[in-house]
């Protein structure tokens, strides 16, 4: 492969929207379901379905660096699941928590409320699990992803033809350029930043789109045959994982793009 990125294209059981990981589990979003499946990625089994106590259905996950706890967002606001017991801790309201990440030092939760108006990324310190900035957003916020480094909050939207970029210091991205989704794409859903965070990769109705992070150009588009949902960046690899909503598909059910 020598310096080429696997991409990985996957659609996950249980009608999942988007999981997290956190050696050894994933964290699995169940949307028709109230609670999230827990699996041993060693195994690729389920080991626990954690109860969320009524959210009815969940959207986005995002896990603690430390692995001690997951945020499940769903349509009333993001639930705190400590790993360990599998159990609620507190529950974050305010929005629906479409789309969550986590910055690497796990101070600072990002959450997107894609129903709310106005439209807003909400921005949770995670020792308080209260929200501290809130950054309104003109299309509706659907994906969030934040680079290695901790600087940037990148914001998929529904509508626009691009991601914006927010600077993590200020919470705010007035003073940043925007990037371009490729030609033919005007929405993106999920999204995710390469390891090394020079790529960014979007899930647009279609197709997986990687700008190029420095310059805000596309880099490549993957069309696909199937809807893709989100694109996550697991932490232990590099690759994106992208999931089908609305279907069932075994774990082993992926496909492999070399860019």
């Amino acid at each position: 492969m020598g310096l080429a990125r696997t991409l990985m294209a996957a659609t996950l059981m249980s009608l999942a929207t988007t999981c997290g990981y956190a050696a050894p589990n994933a964290y699995v979003g169940n949307l028709a379901m109230d609670n999230v499946s827990v699996i041993d990625t060693a195994e690729n089994a389920v080991i626990a379905n954690a109860a969320l106590g009524g959210a009815g259905g969940s959207w986005g996950v995002a896990v603690h660096p430390s692995g001690t706890r997951a945020y499940i967002g769903w349509f009333k606001g993001v639930s705190v699941i400590e790993a360990t017991t599998n159990s609620v801790i507190a529950t974050i309201g305010g929005g629906e928590g479409f789309g969550l990440a986590i910055n690497p030092e796990g101070t600072r939760l990002f959450v997107t409320d894609r129903y709310s108006v106005p439209y807003r990324v909400r921005v949770v310190d995670t020792a308080s699990n209260s929200v501290v900035a809130s950054i309104p957003i003109a299309f509706q916020p659907t994906g969030v992803a934040v680079s290695p480094d901790g600087r940037y909050v990148y914001v998929a939207t529904q509508g626009g033809s691009r991601v914006w970029v927010i600077d993590a210091t200020l919470n705010d991205y007035a003073s940043m350029p925007s990037l371009n989704l490729c030609a033919g794409d005007f929405s993106g859903i999920g999204i995710a930043v390469s390891p090394d965070g020079s790529r960014v990769y979007v899930a647009t109705g279609n197709a997986l789109c990687a700008i190029d992070a420095r310059t805000g150009i596309p880099v490549v588009r993957i069309p696909l045959s199937l809807y893709s949902g989100w694109v996550l960046q697991l932490a232990h690899a590099s690759f994106a994982w992208r999931t089908q909503s609305g279907y069932e598909k075994p774990l082993s059910n992926y496909r492999k793009f070399y860019i």
